[in-house]
């Protein structure tokens, strides 16, 4: 059954939201032709859907959904931006569940998010990681097949399997990551590494909400902190919650950079969104939470990130060497106003 109209999913854009009475402008002939152009206008940047009100469809089968390239897209070129406030779906995803109610799609990654926990809990327990990252670097791969045995002891496996295999084949790839780019007063970077050798800010995929709503940027960078990372305040040996770092940090007026990462050895990319964060290193103490996502963490000089190219075909600092390239063309942004936290 066709799902009604007001149970189709919303779509969340990366530049802008158009309401209905913009939609409405719009004949239905011409949807697959909506193209925006970014203001900031690093690049021209094709909508893959168009955000769903109570007055359009979602017709997901007549839109183009174009795979960004290297004649649409500026890899590696990162701007300012104000973060997405919105609460819906990315377009990878709603590509994927286009003909699946909103209310059943919700479930079913909510199962996907349930099994993927029970999966690493199963990996980390059989994997012992190593500082070479030999066994780690094909765990991506071992997740798929995981959910190829699995998928059809999950309640909407046998209805929605080529759905779910391709949410985690492809879409949850897709899927924009925001995190944290940790500045000292020394003006030197945090960095994590996780177990393929890769050095990178603190980040990872926004989510699915408990009500349903998917995560806001703001919300995706501060759940992450709290996953990856522990912080301390050094004079009381607190902990600092979530709510804690985003009361002494102020994510909402802090800078916020984007950038289209372009993945090593191919032309596909990933959109990435960092808050810069300013901190005073003798008032806080930065370190791993656990080992399970990374296997180490520093400060980084600007210039190493810059310079350091690795000699094998892989860039340890491929995902946050254009964000520091930003920095270094900016660089009052990284000795003007810098805020240390609450006092």
């Amino acid at each position: 059954m066709e799902p009604r109209d007001d149970e189709k999913l919303g779509v969340e854009e990366t530049d802008t939201e158009c309401s209905s009475n913009e939609l409405n402008q719009y004949d239905e002939r011409n949807i697959n032709k909506f193209i925006l152009f970014e203001l900031n206008s690093f690049a021209k940047t094709f909508k893959n859907e168009i955000p769903f009100s109570h007055n359009t469809k979602l017709y997901a089968d007549r839109i183009s959904f174009i795979n960004p390239s290297v004649n649409e897209v500026k890899f590696n070129k990162c701007v300012e931006k104000t973060p997405s406030q919105s609460y819906e779906f990315p377009s990878a995803v709603a590509k994927v569940f286009r003909d699946v109610d909103r209310k059943t799609v919700c479930n079913i990654i909510r199962e996907i998010m349930d099994l993927e926990t029970q999966y690493w809990a199963e990996y980390n327990n059989l994997v012992v990681h190593k500082e070479n990252s030999t066994n780690s670097m094909c765990a991506d791969r071992l997740l798929q097949e995981y959910f190829k045995e699995h998928v059809t002891t999950m309640q909407y496996g046998h209805t929605y399997r080529n759905q779910i295999l391709q949410y985690i084949t492809e879409a949850a790839l897709k899927i924009p990551s925001y995190g944290a780019l940790i500045i000292n007063s020394k003006q030197q970077i945090f960095a994590v590494q996780n177990h393929k050798g890769t050095w990178s800010a603190p980040k990872g995929h926004s989510e699915l909400k408990a009500n349903d709503e998917w995560e806001t940027p703001k919300e995706t960078c501060l759940r992450e902190i709290c996953e990856e990372l522990k912080i301390k305040l050094i004079n009381s040996n607190k902990t600092l919650t979530l709510h804690d770092i985003d009361q002494y940090f102020r994510l909402d007026t802090c800078l916020y950079l984007e950038c289209f990462i372009k993945m090593n050895n191919n032309n596909c990319g990933r959109q990435v969104g960092l808050f810069v964060i300013h901190i005073d290193e003798n008032k806080f103490n930065i370190e791993l939470l656990d080992k399970k996502e990374n296997q180490n963490c520093k400060w980084f000089e600007l210039c190493t990130i810059l310079e350091d190219m690795s000699r094998d075909k892989h860039d340890r600092y491929y995902t946050l060497r254009p964000f520091v390239e930003y920095l270094k063309r900016h660089p009052t942004l990284l000795q003007n106003e810098i805020r240390f936290g609450i006092e």
